[in-house]
């Protein structure tokens, strides 16, 4: 799960896909083609599993930004803690306002990149914070490093069962400031596709619109960023982190 790794930098990840070559053929052969046929795996349970894990793994950065070149690598961290109480803004009350959300648990993951760019070495840090109930739902999603926090307004749960071409919209929610000024919409849908005989690709996409307001609340972003994960038997793996925006031009790939 990844939010943004600057409130000034996008991601726009490269995914590339390598084909399989073709074998000479000595005489002749009446066989067909082999069919494969795509797996069905258990995308709830492995999602579920995926936010308890705590780890670290490394990655690499290549790509541009306004026409300079980037390089670099960093650290992903996630870690889990439950059960937690959090704090989110209730939607039926004025700015502000609060309300208590107790017995869920929290997800973090945490960025530290190294990125090149002209020459110079910049420091990057990044923390979002996922809050889910004990079904694997996303209740809240804070944002560390710009102090704004999304309200899940409504959750569909991933399928036990999901095969290629399958997929659907994981969450809707509302952006506060940290003053519960309203900032905008985010939203997130998946997609599964071929990967091997026994793993599946799932793409989860999360789009988010924002408008800065008074007292510099909110920062006004139009951006989508796209998680590509493996999916095997009861397990999930990112791969790849990829994402445009309006708030800076460029590609930059992440590579895990």
């Amino acid at each position: 799960m990844y939010k943004s790794l600057s409130a000034s930098l996008t991601i726009l990840m490269l995914i590339s896909a390598c084909g399989g070559g073709g074998g000479n053929a000595s005489g002749s052969s009446s066989a067909g083609p082999v069919v494969v046929t795509p797996p069905s795996l258990d995308l709830k349970t492995a999602w579920a599993t995926y936010l308890k894990q705590s780890s670290s793994k490394n990655f690499s950065i290549s790509g541009s930004l306004n026409g300079s070149g980037i390089s670099g690598n960093g650290t992903y961290i996630t870690s889990y803690t439950s059960p937690v109480v959090v704090q989110a803004f209730n939607l039926s009350n004025s700015y502000g306002v609060k309300q208590t959300l107790d017995n869920v648990s929290k997800t973090v993951t945490v960025f530290n990149a190294n990125v090149f760019v002209n020459g110079s070495s910049s420091l990057s840090t990044t923390t979002t914070e996922y809050y889910t109930d004990a079904n694997g739902a996303i209740k809240v999603i804070n944002d560390v490093n710009s102090n704004e926090q999304t309200v899940v307004t409504s959750f569909s749960s991933f399928p036990t069962l999901i095969t290629v071409g399958a997929g659907g919209t994981l969450y809707a929610g509302n952006v506060y400031s940290n003053l519960g000024y309203p900032c905008g919409t985010e939203s997130a849908s998946y997609a599964a596709s071929a990967d091997t005989v026994s793993t599946l690709l799932v793409t989860l996409t999360v789009s988010q619109n924002t408008t800065r307001q008074a007292l510099n609340q909110c920062t006004t972003r139009s951006s989508v960023t796209q998680y590509v994960y493996r999916l095997g038997f009861n397990t999930l793996s990112l791969l790849n982190v990829s994402g445009s925006g309006s708030v800076a031009a460029g590609t930059v790939t992440y590579t895990f």
